[in-house]
C-alpha cells in the first residue's frame, strides 16, 4: 500500500473524508500520471517489447538448439533466465518500470528453462512437476520483489499445476478442482481494493469466475461416474476447504457470502449432469442473478456487469439447445434475432439503472 493510500485510509476513518471523495482521491491518483511515474502508453511500449524480446530470443534458441553440445545448451539455458534477471537488476535504479518487465520476463523464461533442462538430461517428462518447480520460482520471485506481475504468475501457474495433477489425485472427480477454483474466484472478488496485490487478486477472480463456472459444467456434464458427494468427501473438502478457509482468513466478516457461493458451487456441479434439461439453466440464471445482487449490495459494478453477462449466456445457451431444435432455420433465426435485440435491450437497461443506483454509494473495500 503506497503512503498516499494509508493517508486516506486513515482519514476516512477518522470522518475527515466521505467514502465518495475518497473514490474520486483514489480515481484521480490511479489514473494521472505524476512526476516519477509512467504514463500508460510507456507501459504499454514496454509490455509489447518485453513480449517481442521474450518471443526473439526464445525463436534464436530454437534455431540454433541443435547445433548446440548438452554443456553449451545449459550454459544457453541459465544465461537466458539469469540474463533477464541481471538486466532487471541493472534498470532498478534507472526505470523501475522496465525492472518489472524484466524481471517477469526472466520468471517466464524459468519455464522454458526447466522444460530444455529436462530435455538436455533426458528426464522423464513430467508436465506437472515442471508447471510445480516454475509455480515456485514465481512464489519466490514474488517474495522476493513484491511485483504484481510475479503474483499474477505465482496464481497462474498453482491453478495450472493444480489443474494438471488432479486427475492423478482423484480421477473420478476430475471436475471438482473447478469447483474450488470458482469458489477461489469469488473469494478474490471479494478482497478490499486498498493496495495493488489485493487489486491484482481482484481483477483475476474477477475474470476468472466466469471461465471457471462454464468449464465447471462442461468437465461436470461428461463425468463418467454418478455424482456422490459422500463418494468424494476428500476432494470436495480440499476443492471447497481450502478457498473457504483462506476466505475467512482474510475477511471473515464475508463468512455467509462464501458460505452460500460454496452451496451455488455444489448446485452448479450437481445439476451440469442435466443435459437440456431447463432446470439447469434455471439455476445458472439464479447464480447470475444473486451474483447481480451481490454487487448492488456492495456497490461494486464489475459484479453486477458480471451478473448480467452469466444471466445473458445462460440464457443463450437455453435457446440453442432446448429451443432451436424445435424451430425450423428460419423462425430460429428470426427468434434468435428478436432475443438478441429485445433481451439485449432489456438487460442493458436494467444493468445501467442498477450502475446508477449503486453509483455514489460507499463501496465495500
Amino acid at each position: 500500500m503506497s503512503d498516499w493510500e494509508k493517508s486516506l485510509h486513515r482519514w476516512v476513518g477518522a470522518s475527515l473524508l466521505t467514502q465518495a471523495d475518497a473514490e474520486r482521491i483514489r480515481y484521480w491518483e490511479e489514473n494521472s500520471a505524476p512526476e516519477g511515474k509512467p504514463a500508460w502508453p510507456v507501459v504499454a511500449a514496454i509490455a509489447f517489447g518485453v513480449v517481442l524480446l521474450g518471443a526473439g530470443v526464445l525463436l534464436f534458441v530454437s534455431a540454433h538448439w541443435d547445433r548446440l553440445s548438452p554443456p553449451a545448451r545449459m550454459a544457453l539455458v541459465c544465461a537466458m533466465v539469469g540474463g533477464f534477471h541481471a538486466g532487471a537488476g541493472y534498470a532498478s535504479t534507472k526505470f523501475p518500470t522496465l525492472e518489472i518487465g524484466l524481471h517477469t520476463l526472466g520468471t517466464l523464461s524459468l519455464g522454458a528453462g526447466i522444460a530444455l533442462g529436462g530435455q538436455i538430461f533426458h528426464l522423464a517428462s513430467d508436465w506437472g512437476a515442471g508447471m510445480l518447480l516454475w509455480a515456485t520460482g514465481s512464489w519466490l520471485a514474488w517474495a522476493t520483489l513484491r511485483h504484481w506481475p510475479q503474483l499474477a504468475l505465482a496464481i497462474f501457474l498453482t491453478a495450472g499445476w493444480l489443474m494438471t495433477q488432479w486427475g492423478a489425485w482423484f480421477p473420478e472427480a476430475r471436475y471438482v478442482v473447478y469447483a474450488g477454483l470458482s469458489l477461489l474466484a469469488v473469494v478474490f472478488m471479494s478482497l478490499r481494493c486498498d493496495s495493488l496485490e489485493r487489486r491484482v487478486l481482484h481483477t483475476i477472480g474477477t475474470a476468472g469466475l466466469l471461465p471457471m463456472a462454464a468449464v465447471l459444467l462442461i468437465e461436470g456434464a461428461n463425468r463418467r461416474t454418478a455424482w456422490s458427494l459422500n463418494a468424494d468427501v476428500l476432494p470436495w473438502a480440499f476443492a471447497l476447504g481450502t478457498p473457504l478457509t483462506l476466505g475467512i482468513a482474510i475477511r471473515r466478516s464475508k463468512t455467509t457470502v462464501y458460505l452460500a457461493a460454496a452451496a451455488i458451487v455444489v448446485l452448479l456441479s450437481y445439476a451440469a449432469s442435466w443435459r437440456g434439461n431447463p432446470w439447469l439453466y434455471l439455476v445458472c440464471g439464479t447464480a447470475a442473478v444473486l451474483l447481480a445482487a451481490w454487487g448492488v449490495r456492495d456497490a461494486r459494478p464489475e459484479r453486477i456487469n458480471l451478473g448480467f453477462a452469466a444471466f445473458a449466456l445462460s440464457v443463450i445457451a437455453f435457446f440453442f439447445s432446448s429451443v432451436m431444435d424445435r424451430l425450423g432455420r428460419s423462425a430460429s433465426l428470426i427468434v434468435l434475432g428478436i432475443l438478441f435485440l429485445g433481451g439485449g435491450w432489456w438487460l442493458e437497461r436494467w444493468r445501467r439503472r442498477l450502475i446508477e443506483q449503486v453509483r455514489g454509494a460507499p463501496v465495500d473495500r
